[in-house]
């Protein structure tokens, strides 16, 4: 929970150039492979797909256009227990309060029921998501974290063309990040929040309000942090590239937006021919 809350709830851009320096990768050399992980809820022993290798061209996906970034996108990151079938994303799956192990546990006896499956990653994300959204309420996450739950519904909904589903999911997050962006404890964060604000607009249909928000959000500095220069060029340049896009017609839709398939190292070999859509076949159950 820690490693995904610093990475993508509170220092989400820093970070990923600081991924971007440590890892010097080709392009599109992102590898999965296989870890065994313990649930802690029923102690079932699972097999799941982790991060073997990435590199900083995760930071350019389209899908920055929604600002949904790496691991999030990829569905693989949304672990799923085999046994009780307790759902959450690869950071927080055994990162939990340990009082709060027998909330969870009711949770899952009240959260929409998965069919039995052999491989997790089979089972579509508007399932798991259904289900980690009901532990995640149980574990009482903050509007922040909240707001970026729902960007990534919207962008996995959107990819397995759940239109109207995707566009609740966004709207939902579009709620949060107006209260986010005009209340005082986010203050510093306010320039990449009204980013994800304008996203939301754009992707719910609303092209002229997406514009405003990009207009305020390009008049704002950067939160102060070790890498405020580096990520006030990025946000700089996304903000003006995404007001272009927005007047030409030309920001990813979401059938645009699918990550490239990843590398699979050990015996699982890469799959072959139109990967982007087997991938997100397989995401959506298809």
């Amino acid at each position: 929970m820690q490693r995904t809350r610093r990475i993508f709830l509170r220092k989400t851009y820093g970070l990923l150039l600081a991924i971007t320096r440590l890892f010097t990768l080709s392009a599109n050399a992102t590898v999965l492979d296989r870890v065994t992980i313990k649930c802690p809820i029923c102690g079932e022993v699972n097999s799941f797909y982790g991060f073997a290798g990435w590199g900083g061209y995760l930071y350019y996906y389209p899908s920055r256009f929604q600002m949904v970034f790496f691991p999030h996108t990829y569905p693989t990151s949304l672990w799923t227990c085999k046994k009780c079938h307790y759902t959450a994303w690869i950071g927080d799956f055994q990162d939990f309060p340990s009082e709060k192990a027998a909330a969870v546990r009711k949770a899952l006896k009240d959260a929409p029921v998965i069919p039995e499956f052999a491989n997790y990653e089979e089972v579509p994300m508007a399932a798991r998501l259904a289900v980690a959204e009901r532990i995640y309420r149980e574990l009482g996450k903050d509007d922040l974290f909240w707001s970026y739950f729902y960007q990534v519904k919207g962008y996995h909904l959107g990819v397995c063309s759940q239109a109207e589903e995707a566009k609740q999911a966004r709207l939902q997050a579009a709620d949060m990040l107006k209260r986010l962006v005009g209340g005082p404890q986010f203050a510093g964060r306010k320039k990449d929040l009204l980013i994800a604000l304008a996203a939301m607009r754009h992707y719910t249909g609303d092209d002229h309000t997406a514009l405003e928000t990009l207009a305020v959000a390009a008049t704002l500095p950067n939160p102060p942090g070790a890498d405020s220069k580096s990520d006030d060029s990025f946000l700089d340049k996304l903000i003006a590239e995404y007001r272009e896009k927005i007047k030409s017609g030309s920001v990813p839709s979401d059938e645009h937006s699918v990550n490239l398939f990843p590398g699979i190292m050990g015996k699982h070999a890469i799959e072959s021919g139109g990967q982007d859509q087997i991938w997100a076949v397989r995401a959506c159950g298809k």
